[in-house]
């Protein structure tokens, strides 16, 4: 732009050259943006926005009041994902949210009201905890967040609403995480029946044996798992497992190997004597990555988790990938391990949330009710 406009400016992003026009004259506000996709040019779309800011200047000095064109909430939810970088599985879980707030989606930004804003969150509350309802306050956050960084004038109305109380939201239903070792080895018996009439069914059920087996000695995440190569299991200077990675979402794909979930995730771990030979048969039948589909493609960790569910059900014995993880932390807290070698060894940031993990047994709970000194 050879000459600098009043009231208009130039900004590029990916979708292209966008000019904002942004009048405060008269004492009134105007805002309005000319995408040049939208009008095949930059030259054509910076006219445009000259011909309606000559337009509203003059409505303004006749003292006539100005219809301020906002944008949309649902352009806006669109557009916080340019402003607002994510992991695929991140959008899916706030398009899930947004379901709750797209009957307000055709509704200007500024005609909203805190009103508007509460009905979305009790209406969700009702069937979902405290925790995921402050998740859709955070969904709001984000687009009123995008209408202030785009330079429209308005009030960030989830500020002003009242999350309902604990007491009124859907309880957490807090899933007993414990497991026997009596009751994995029958589920892992069960796997490696499931499906074993076809090919296909047995790669999977073998496949996933393998990762239950690590995941059981070595108390690894799922996600770091199935992104482990053969070169990440070694056997010098003693047998431990080198994570280093994850499988994650990136912004545009699903299952991509990617950074481990925190700094503190890269480790290296101990193999227990019984997992050492497994290792070593894994190792011999894999090229490069352990864990790959029949099509060489990254397991999609919700699919197996899915598919372990329905062998549990199968099966009759609870169970889930991170029972075992739950498991190996408070298996070695009985064992009165110190609890920053625990922390280190599950890669968690804190020790706080490594004693989230372990559970007392009843017996415990009991005997530590019966033996207290009292002071």
């Amino acid at each position: 732009m050879a000459k600098k406009e009043q009231y208009i400016t130039k900004e590029k992003n990916k979708s292209g050259t966008v000019f904002r026009l942004r009048i405060r004259a008269y004492g009134q506000e105007y805002h309005e943006s000319f995408k040049a996709s939208d009008y095949g040019s930059e030259k054509i779309a910076l006219e445009a926005a000259k011909q309606v800011r000559n337009e509203k200047l003059l409505d303004m000095q006749a003292g006539r009041q100005i219809r301020q064109l906002y944008p949309t909430v649902a352009e806006l939810y669109q557009k916080k994902f340019d402003l607002f970088k994510c992991r695929k599985k991140t959008r899916d879980k706030h398009d899930y949210f947004y379901q709750y707030i797209q009957p307000l989606g055709d509704m200007q930004i500024n005609e909203v009201t805190a009103a508007d804003v509460q009905e979305t969150i009790n209406e969700y509350s009702r069937n979902h905890s405290y925790e995921a309802t402050r998740r859709v306050r955070g969904v709001w956050s984000q687009i009123y967040r995008t209408a202030l960084m785009l330079g429209y004038d308005v009030i960030d109305r989830s500020q002003q609403i009242v999350l309902p109380q604990k007491s009124m939201c859907k309880p957490v239903n807090h899933r007993d995480q414990s497991l026997i070792a009596t009751d994995f080895d029958d589920f892992c018996d069960a796997l490696l029946q499931y499906h074993d009439y076809d090919e296909d069914g047995r790669y999977k059920s073998r496949q996933v044996w393998y990762a239950l087996q690590i995941m059981s000695g070595c108390g690894l995440r799922p996600a770091e798992t199935f992104a482990l190569r053969k070169d990440d299991i070694l056997f010098i200077p003693y047998p431990h497992i080198a994570v280093r990675a994850s499988i994650r979402s990136t912004e545009d794909e699903y299952n991509q190997v990617s950074a481990t979930k925190t700094g503190k995730s890269v480790r290296d771990v101990p193999v227990p004597d019984w997992l050492v030979p497994v290792l070593r048969q894994l190792k011999d039948e894999r090229e490069d990555f352990l864990f790959t589909d029949p099509d060489g493609a990254f397991w999609d960790i919700d699919e197996l988790s899915d598919y372990i569910h329905r062998v549990s059900v199968s099966c009759g014995i609870p169970f889930n990938m991170y029972r075992l993880r739950h498991k190996f932390s408070t298996d070695l807290y009985h064992d009165q391990v110190n609890p920053v070698a625990i922390r280190d060894l599950m890669g968690h940031e804190s020790e706080s949330v490594t004693m989230d993990y372990a559970v007392s047994s009843e017996e415990e709970r009991q005997e530590a009710v019966r033996n207290r000194k009292y002071s």
